[in-house]
């Protein structure tokens, strides 16, 4: 698994647990320095569906 999924409701983290998914993290999502906690990006439920799948088409492993 690249991407460790956490569905807190109305927010989606995302926590990359390997390099390949923490280098893809950093070269295609713009993000603050806030919406990241304990290691998980924090998405508006919203906005997390296009998220997943840029994921997902860059091939990258997804669970929960």
């Amino acid at each position: 698994m690249d991407v460790r999924l956490f569905d807190h409701g109305s927010i989606i983290g995302f926590a990359p647990m390997t390099d390949y998914a923490e280098h893809w993290f950093s070269s295609n999502v713009a993000s603050e320095s806030w919406q990241w906690m304990g290691g998980c990006l924090m998405v508006d439920a919203r906005l997390a569906r296009d998220l997943i799948q840029g994921l997902i088409d860059s091939g990258l492993e997804l669970g929960a």
